[in-house]
């Protein structure tokens, strides 16, 4: 059986070098990082590195409702008393709510 020469290549590597865990910066091993300097009196605060983003916020809260909504109407369209399947049941309720370009063209496509 012929090889490829992955079991030369991986015989031919140099060892790896062991793992170390990661470092703060102006930390050396063992030490424990200088304490932060009283801020002086009447000095502004210091800036947080961390920032709120609002728009990404107010976007995910919009899509978080949109999605609540969405699965509530589909649910309840599911939940129907009928012997139709899911799919008959989907499409009924993409009907009503202003899809039926999309049904229509994944019929086709079936």
């Amino acid at each position: 059986m012929g090889t490829t020469g992955h079991q030369e290549r991986v015989a031919a590597r140099p060892p790896a070098a062991p793992r170390q865990p990661p470092r703060r910066f102006g930390e050396e091993w063992g030490e424990i990082a200088p304490p932060r300097p009283a801020p002086q009196p009447g000095s502004a605060p210091r800036p947080r590195h961390h920032r709120r983003r609002p728009l990404s916020t107010v976007c995910k809260a919009l899509l978080v409702c949109t999605m609540l909504v969405v699965g509530v109407s589909v649910g309840r369209a599911l939940a129907l008393p009928g012997d139709q399947d899911i799919l008959s049941r989907l499409a009924g309720w993409a009907r009503d709510n202003h899809l039926s370009v999309v049904v229509d063209t994944v019929q086709d496509l079936r």
